[in-house]
């Protein structure tokens, strides 16, 4: 007989520096893609296979928020610190945490690379950012 999984969004945590994320997006919350290759494979003259492992530990986040939220309002204020800072980028930590089945990334160091386009309309809209970490460590579950 098969166990029965669980899934609770709202027991997935993000931290952005000091601060804690909440007020989602309708369609979306937290997608991350992981930045480089896993693998490459190279075949010689002779047929022999080589792979090489690749090193690009960058992750790239994409967090929709609703334009209401506090969260909206903080994330917009560390994007234009972090911009305005002269000289080296501020580091902020990025920690993303499922309370349910223990996945877990994290940088000590994370960079916006985009931040939302501005519209109004009749109701509340949402808001994408895009973060870059660099260093990303992940220790996945997987169910």
């Amino acid at each position: 007989m098969a166990r029965a999984k669980d899934y609770d969004f709202k027991k997935v945590l993000v931290t952005i520096g000091s601060y804690s994320l909440g007020g989602y997006g309708s369609d979306g919350g937290i997608e991350v893609a992981w930045g480089g290759v896993w693998m490459t494979k190279d075949v010689g003259a002779d047929g022999e296979v080589t792979y090489s492992q690749g090193n690009d530990d960058s992750t790239s986040v994409t967090i929709t928020l609703r334009e209401s939220s506090r969260s909206y309002r903080d994330l917009m204020t560390l994007a234009r610190e972090q911009r305005a800072r002269e000289g080296a980028i501020q580091p902020l930590a990025f920690l993303m945490r499922d309370l349910v089945n223990g996945d877990e990334l994290k940088d000590r160091y994370c960079v916006f690379m985009e931040i939302p386009d501005m519209s109004k309309a009749a109701t509340a809209g949402d808001r994408v950012f895009v973060l870059d970490l660099p260093n990303a460590r992940a220790n996945a579950k997987f169910g």
